[in-house]
Formats: C-alpha cells, structure tokens, sequence
C-alpha cells in the first residue's frame, strides 16, 4: 500500500519545505488514508527503509519522514473523528 509513494519519495525536492511538495503528498496520502490496515508508522517506516535510512537515523531527511508520519497521523485522526468531511 505504501507504495504509492514511490514517486514522491523519487522526486529531487521531496524533502523540501515546499506547498507544492504538500500539495504531492497529502494528495498520494488521501488515496491510502481511510484503509483500515494504514498505519503512519508503517508508512514512516517504508520511507525510511526507501531512503536507506535506520529507525533511528539522525539524517535531516529522517526529521523530514517524521515530519510527514505526524501529518498522517494528524489527519487519520481528524477522519475517524469526522467521517463525514
């Protein structure tokens, strides 16, 4: 299931601070969110593990995955609470 975001995490500005990086991102994670089975630590995990990265890498681009676990686990939340939004 992760890997739909095999061609985010191929892009050169993936990891940048970027709207139009966000934009890719919450795209790709809107079609995988609302499975029962996603987990946004299963989901870091896989990106780490496609960017060659340990659970416990100190890399800025391991700060960036965490990054994008929170925004998954953000909104995973706030569809369970509001399922019909």
């Amino acid at each position: 299931m992760y890997e739909v975001f095999d061609p985010y995490l191929e892009r050169e500005t993936w990891h940048a601070d970027d709207e139009a990086e966000d934009q890719i991102f919450y795209a790709l994670l809107a079609q995988i969110i609302d499975r029962p089975d996603f987990d946004p630590a299963a989901m870091g995990d896989y990106m780490r593990q496609a960017k060659g990265l340990s659970t416990n890498s100190q890399d800025p681009v391991a700060g960036i995955i965490e990054n994008r676990m929170r925004d998954a686990h953000a909104v995973q939340s706030f569809r369970r609470i509001n399922p019909k939004l």
